[in-house]
């Protein structure tokens, strides 16, 4: 099977996975509309072949690849056996569930452009849906770690602003910094870049309480 139609048949597969891990869950019917818009929106993007085989294109994971996967890991392992989170206690996964936000949109997004890590962080997000329902499902009354459930949702729009970027400048989707130029691909910022920088940031705090 070509690679191209590998991966996309991979990301309908992972999609069904969560929406389905999702389902008995009332509060999740925000998130899920969400989630179908974005994959529709995937849908989309996946018959303009050109652009779509430059967001799938696969490349060798490297060693140091593996070291924020590791850290996050090493989180999520904390999290998972230790007791449900009180109100009293919520600042450490309150922290946790904003910080892989903020990690992945400053830091992770050049490695998020290699398919294959891609896929080794939306396989991490099923975690933390794992995680939610262990500490957040019965406190309604403070929904912060939502976000935990929606991270990823938020891996879908990185790659649906990877496309926008693509299509509307040819050039790859990057994060604002104060040097004005993007390290990765070392070019100076432009219109667009800052266009959709926006919901790139505004997404992080959506989704956190939707």
């Amino acid at each position: 099977m070509p690679t191209i139609y590998k991966n996309n048949a991979q990301t309908c597969l992972q999609s069904k996975f969560v929406l389905a891990c999702s389902a008995d869950c009332p509060a999740d019917n925000q998130a899920r509309q969400l989630a179908l818009f974005l994959y529709g929106t995937l849908a989309t993007i996946s018959q303009t072949v050109p652009e779509f085989k430059k967001l799938i294109k696969p490349s060798k994971i490297r060693i140091w690849d593996y070291i924020p996967i590791g850290i996050c890991l090493c989180f999520s392992i904390y999290f998972l056996i230790t007791n449900q989170v009180e109100f009293e206690t919520r600042r450490p996964i309150v922290y946790y569930s904003f910080g892989i936000y903020f990690f992945t949109l400053f830091f992770n997004y050049g490695h998020l452009r290699n398919i294959n890590l891609w896929n080794i962080w939306f396989g991490f997000s099923i975690i933390q849906i794992v995680i939610y329902y262990k500490h957040g499902l019965d406190n309604t009354d403070w929904p912060a770690i939502r976000g935990l459930r929606n991270f990823w949702l938020y891996l879908i729009l990185f790659q649906v602003l990877r496309w926008l970027s693509f299509k509307l400048q040819k050039q790859e989707f990057v994060t604002l910094s104060r040097t004005q130029k993007d390290l990765h691909d070392d070019r100076e910022f432009k219109l667009w870049d800052f266009i959709l920088f926006i919901p790139a940031i505004a997404s992080i705090f959506i989704l956190q309480v939707i």
